[in-house]
């Protein structure tokens, strides 16, 4: 049903169809080419203001991580500072000294604060300055009215002591946001003076990251080396590692494309030198060709709406062409019936008008020849009687010529006898040969013994013949009657003609799956300029003689082509003086079977 269903379909299904498929080829490539092109020409631009971004985004983190450094060192060379830290160090301070010192100390750290970015932005949120054995300390907060909780940074001071190590950024939380920058001073003796703790506003850098907030989805952050996240858009991941296929080093660098719970993102990574820190920013897939998609979302509707206009279209106007073709249905159908009166009427169109008159010429001519059909019947018949006819003289002609040859044994004239047989076989063998038979090597060179028989008989020592046949192609197949028309014309264009004695060659092999076969002779040979192997001769020709037409060859040519195809063609190679050469190549064939060569043909 399936298959009806796209042989057995109506003009007018068609023309509905081919409208639609008109429609929707070059619209649906356009929109695909289009989707492409801009696609491409998005990712481009993204990577690019991605690539860019990175770089301004981690130019300024870096700025705001080495303003929170240089108030450290600004700090540490305060001498009001350093100095004040050092008397907090002895345990021998008074509790009034104590006062005049913080008080000292507060002075000089507020100097340092003057017109200071880091400070007068909300950068740094607080300063804790602790002194060498952590029980005195100093601390002055941007926001004087939240309460500390001292020991924290008691805390953390303890922890990264026990470190050593140069510096630590220590990441914020979900529960309290706060980035802790720790870092130790000495003095001239390499001595533990003390620990600065500076409380960096974590929501200040997050804000850096703004400028991809027209991505939706998208995400900024900064992770350690850990992995751990410093600072990020998306405040759940404070503190929190972030996802290993963000943390290799391949992610480092120009903007790549990554998945993530079989979502595609743009990556971009760069690492904040001098703070083991690395900024990272993502962007989902989707929400940069979420416009794109909706244009190609309204693209599809116009498509679908052009289509119904097209289809409609399509099928009011095949609704016009059907209706001229169920009227010449109608005609036929009547002509069908035996009223050859039926005729088309006139149209309008220039092919319904063509299409019109051959129909109502072909009625006519049907007209004709149908009242021509019972006289031609009667010839017919009559000519087939006078073949049956003609039949009867061969039959005729065989039985004399087997009178004679009786005779001529009965005379015990052998030669007669033999001469008589042999005209008889190759009788027999042409007059009753279907041009489609095919024979034997074998037999067919019986045919040749037969005729080259009554050629000696003629001839006498006049020529010799060499016979070269591989006995292995000897039931090999062939058309019947090939060689012996070819050898005729050797002898009768050839040899018959030469003055001193001539040669006769027939030779026979197979090679690559081809039969190949020769004759050939050392006669007068011929002009080959007047040869036609089709049987058009080249009357116009100078060299053209009406007595010799070659049409033995010409016979043996056009049955191989009818039997093989048109490729397999005899090939005749003469020169006037020095002989003549035939070669016939034609598929091997054993019994029915075609012959694999077993050479190697390359």
């Amino acid at each position: 049903m399936l298959r009806n269903l796209f042989t057995n379909r109506s003009i007018k299904r068609s023309m509905i169809v081919f409208v639609a498929v008109i429609v929707l080829i070059p619209m649906v490539t356009t929109g695909i080419y289009f989707y492409a092109v801009v696609s491409s020409i998005l990712s481009n631009q993204v990577l690019n203001k991605l690539n860019d971004f990175t770089n301004e985004t981690n130019k300024l983190i870096h700025s705001q991580f080495e303003s929170t450094s240089n108030l450290f060192f600004n700090l540490i060379n305060n001498k009001d500072i350093t100095e004040n830290i050092s008397h907090l160090n002895k345990d021998s301070v008074q509790p009034a000294n104590q006062l005049l010192i913080r008080d000292t100390l507060q002075k000089g750290v507020q100097h340092n604060l003057f017109f200071n970015y880091a400070w007068e932005s909300g950068l740094i949120n607080s300063i804790f300055i602790f002194n060498a054995d952590e029980k005195n300390y100093f601390y002055l907060r941007y926001d004087s009215l939240k309460l500390i909780n001292t020991e924290n940074y008691s805390e953390l001071v303890r922890k990264y002591r026990n470190q050593n190590s140069r510096f630590e950024i220590i990441p914020p939380t979900a529960v309290n946001p706060t980035i802790f920058y720790i870092r130790n001073f000495y003095d001239e003796n390499a001595s533990l003076k003390g620990t600065i703790v500076l409380d960096i506003n974590e929501s200040i850098i997050s804000k850096t990251y703004e400028g991809i907030n027209q991505y939706k989805g998208s995400q900024g952050m900064i992770f350690n080396n850990d992995g751990i996240v410093v600072s990020a858009t998306d405040k759940t991941m404070l503190g929190k590692k972030a996802p290993d296929v963000m943390l290799t080093k391949k992610m480092t660098g120009a903007g790549k494309q990554i998945k993530i719970d079989n979502q595609k993102f743009w990556i971009a990574a760069k690492e904040i030198k001098g703070y083991d820190l690395t900024s990272l920013i993502v962007v989902p897939e989707k929400s940069v060709f979420l416009d794109l998609n909706k244009s190609i979302r309204n693209y599809l509707y116009m498509i679908a709406l052009l289509v119904i206009i097209f289809v409609v279209i399509g099928i009011l106007y095949s609704s016009h062409v059907i209706r001229h073709i169920k009227d010449l249905i109608e005609k036929m159908e009547k002509v069908q019936q035996g009223n050859y009166n039926a005729r088309m009427g006139g149209y309008k169109e220039i092919e319904l008008i063509r299409l019109s008159n051959i129909f109502n010429k072909m009625i006519n001519r049907i007209d004709y020849l149908f009242n021509e059909v019972y006289n031609n019947q009667l010839l017919i018949k009559e000519a087939e009687l006078k073949s049956l006819q003609a039949q009867i003289n061969p039959h005729f002609l065989f039985n004399v010529l087997l009178s004679i040859g009786w005779n001529a044994k009965m005379s015990k004239n052998d030669t007669i006898y033999k001469m008589v047989s042999s005209l008889s076989e190759l009788l027999q063998a042409s007059i009753y040969t279907d041009s489609n038979q095919t024979t034997t090597i074998r037999e067919e060179m019986k045919y040749v013994e037969f005729y080259l028989y009554l050629q000696k008989e003629r001839f006498g020592d006049k020529f010799t013949i060499q016979v070269d046949i591989d006995q292995s192609v000897m039931d090999y197949s062939l058309p019947k009657l090939c060689i012996q028309p070819i050898v005729e014309n050797a002898i009768v264009h050839g040899l018959e003609n030469k003055l001193t004695q001539g040669n006769l060659f027939i030779s026979a092999y197979e090679k690559c799956g081809m039969l190949a076969i020769e004759i050939a002779d050392d006669g007068v040979g011929f002009d080959t300029a007047a040869l036609d192997l089709e049987g058009n001769h080249k009357a116009a020709s100078k060299t053209y003689d009406k007595n010799h037409t070659h049409i033995g060859l010409v016979n043996v040519n056009k049955r191989m082509k009818f039997m093989y195809g048109d490729k397999y063609e005899i090939a005749v190679h003469s020169e006037q003086g020095k002989g003549t050469t035939v070669s016939i190549r034609i598929p091997a064939y054993k019994g029915g079977s075609q012959i694999v060569s077993g050479h190697d043909c390359r």
